[in-house]
Parts: structure tokens; sequence; C-alpha cells
């Protein structure tokens, strides 16, 4: 293996242990990578708005891979080094299709989640579906907007939809239908759930575009995930992660299985592969 230089690592499952924290350990692995010269990255489905404070104020991270690599943004600069957006033609395509059925849509723009006033209530987050992680997550970062559905027919250069069904039926009537329209790409996120991003978008494709911008080799980057969505860059890497807790065909992709999320991921991966 060679040495890691770049550890892109996912959020949700991963980085913070079950109750959605960053434990003292993770943080004190973050820094001591550091030292060892490895940039750590927090690679997320997440908008920038909506990663911990803990991660955005960290002395030892610059670069924020979000929206599932719809975007990387310098902390240094606060300006994007990396967009891999939908254009607004194509969003409003997949707009069309959305709201054909009963559907929960949040989207992420700017680096802020937007979602609709008219939904963010516990009786549409029970009759959608939500994973109750997102739904944390929206409550506490998410802008609501009441004229929601001429705001993001609106919206120009869409990082990312995350959206929720009523029906299995209807999920994966959509499922099929996305998978017809070019340009589009999409990952399963829980029970009833996508996140629909740019083709041209996804983790890989902007952890090897950060590595070639500063760079660092493709055997030199590692990554580390949970879910399907973390997918693309675990394959992309040249040290591909899985925590234990992570679904069964993600772990048979993977070089290596780790520790769970609960038994600090970071802290794993600095004693075993960095030190």
């Amino acid at each position: 293996m060679a040495e890691i230089k770049l550890l892109a690592t996912d959020l949700d499952g991963t980085l913070l242990n079950t109750p959605g924290e960053i434990s003292a350990e993770n943080l004190s692995a973050i820094h001591e990578m550091a030292q060892h010269g490895v940039l750590l990255v927090p690679a997320s489905g997440r908008s920038y708005s909506e990663m911990p404070q803990q991660l955005r104020t960290h002395p030892d991270i610059r670069y924020y891979l979000y929206s599932n690599g719809a975007a990387v943004m310098d902390r240094e600069t606060g300006e994007n080094v990396i967009e891999l957006c939908i254009p607004r033609a194509l969003s409003g395509r997949v707009l069309d299709l959305l709201f054909r059925y009963e559907t929960h849509i949040t989207y992420r723009h700017r680096g802020v989640c937007v979602g609709d006033a008219s939904q963010q209530n516990d009786t549409a987050f029970a009759y959608y579906n939500m994973w109750q992680r997102h739904r944390e997550v929206i409550e506490q970062f998410a802008e609501y907007e009441p004229d929601f559905r001429n705001r993001v027919y609106a919206a120009d250069k869409v990082e990312m939809f995350a959206v929720y069904f009523h029906s299995e039926t209807e999920f994966d009537e959509c499922r099929a239908a996305l998978a017809k329209i070019d340009g589009i790409g999409f990952a399963q996120i829980a029970y009833c759930g996508l996140e629909i991003f740019s083709s041209d978008a996804g983790k890989g494709k902007a952890l090897l575009a950060l590595a070639e911008k500063l760079g660092i080799t493709q055997d030199q980057t590692a990554a580390v995930g949970d879910s399907d969505n973390d997918r693309s860059m675990i394959l992309a890497a040249g040290t591909g992660f899985v925590v234990s807790n992570a679904n069964e065909a993600l772990k048979a992709d993977a070089d290596e299985v780790i520790c769970s999320n609960d038994e600090h991921a970071m802290q794993w991966i600095l004693a075993h592969h960095i030190r």
C-alpha cells in the first residue's frame, strides 16, 4: 500500500457515531494525521452548511467535499475548487418526474439545503419514510421555503436532490425512470430515499479531481464510508475502507473492513495505516 496523503471520510455512519457526534478520539486523530502530512477531507451528501461546526472550524481541515461530490470547497479562499452540478434545464426534467409522485424533496444549492416549508413537520417526515439522521440534519440546518416549487425550478447549478417517497412502488418506478435520464446519477440512502446528482459528480470523481489539483496520485488516496453513496469513492481511491456497520454489498467492494463508526474510525486508520 502506498503512503496515504489524502483521506476522504463520509460523515453519517462513518466519522460520526450513532448519536451523530464526532468523538474526541476522532478529533485527536485528525490532528495527528495532519502532523503526518495527511489531508483529511470530509466527504458527505450533506451541503457544506450542514456539516458539523467542529469540522467547519477544524484548523487541520482545509477542503470539504459536499453534496455527494457536486462541489469541493477550499476554506482558505471560501471558493469552490471543483463544481460538478446539475444545470437548470436538466434539474427541471428531474423535478418534472419527482413531482409526479408523493415525495419529500430537499435540494442543495450554493452550499445550503433548501426544503419545502409546508413539509417540515413530524407528520410529513413519517409519511415520507424519512431517515432519522436526515430529519435531524434538515431540522437543524435547512432553509424552509414557502414558495418551494418556484424556487427549486428557478435554481441553476443544483448540487443535489434528496428525495423520500411515501410508496415503495413509486420509489422503484421513479428509480427506473431516473436511470433513463442522461446526465443524472443517483444513490439509495435509506428505505425509499434517494440522492440525485449530476452524473459528472459523485464522491469518487470529486476525490480524484481534488487529488489531481493537489498533485496527489491515486494510489496515495484513501476513502472510508458506510453506504451506497460512498461506493464511488471507495472504488476510486487507492485504498477503500468500509466501517463494519456498513451494508454487506459495500463491504465486498472494500480493500479492508475496519471498526464500526462507534469505535473511532479515524483513530483506527491512524493506528493501522499512518503511524
